[in-house]
């Protein structure tokens, strides 16, 4: 009898250590999802924050290069928003153009921006513009597609690389 007691002791500890130990898990386990879903929502946030980033700043510089009265004014709004590398690949004829002020002005209508691909520092857009332009009292609209590879630098988004990548004249 005293066997059959002591069997019995030992089976109701151990039944009861597995289910602690099963109680534990279970606790774990859901720890473990509130944890997992704080980590989703977190990248997620992170994802639509990329893609939001660098946004404003790729439309302002499209703004300032493609709407203006004088190529100076243009070349002064420009260079606030773009690396050095940027300036010069948005300008690769600088010093061509610098005094064909006189009669040439051009006006951003439209814009369409995506973003291809982009990291915390780095974000590059597919950019399509409809633009017109007046040179000597004769205007045309044009189509312009442009890739743009924008930089954070001091926390700040620039314009590190333009590239056209077609354009077309439309009426």
């Amino acid at each position: 009898m005293k066997i059959v007691i002591s069997f019995l002791i030992v089976c109701v500890v151990f039944l009861g250590f597995t289910v602690y130990e099963n109680m534990q898990l279970r606790d774990g386990n859901h720890l473990l999802r509130i944890e997992k879903t704080k980590v989703e929502n977190r990248v997620t946030e992170l994802e639509r924050k990329l893609r939001t980033e660098g946004v404003k700043e790729n439309r302002d510089f499209f703004d300032a290069f493609l709407t203006y009265d004088s190529t100076k004014k243009r070349y002064e709004q420009v260079r606030g928003i773009t690396t050095d590398k940027g300036f010069r690949a948005s300008f690769p004829y600088e010093s061509q153009l610098s005094d064909m002020d006189g009669g040439i002005s051009s006006r951003l209508l439209s814009q369409e921006n995506y973003i291809m691909e982009g990291t915390q520092q780095n974000v590059v857009f597919l950019n399509k513009m409809v633009v017109a332009t007046t040179y000597n009292d004769v205007s045309s609209r044009s189509v312009i597609v442009m890739k743009t590879r924008l930089l954070k630098v001091s926390g700040r988004w620039v314009v590190n690389d333009v590239e056209f990548v077609s354009s077309a004249i439309i009426n």
